[in-house]
């Protein structure tokens, strides 16, 4: 269950990076 969580918490970090770069420009 942990690595599920773990991989899942990494992606939604790279979601919000995404959103933060877009809105950077």
């Amino acid at each position: 269950d942990s690595l599920i969580r773990l991989s899942v918490g990494v992606e939604d970090a790279e979601d919000l990076i995404d959103d933060l770069a877009q809105a950077l420009g």
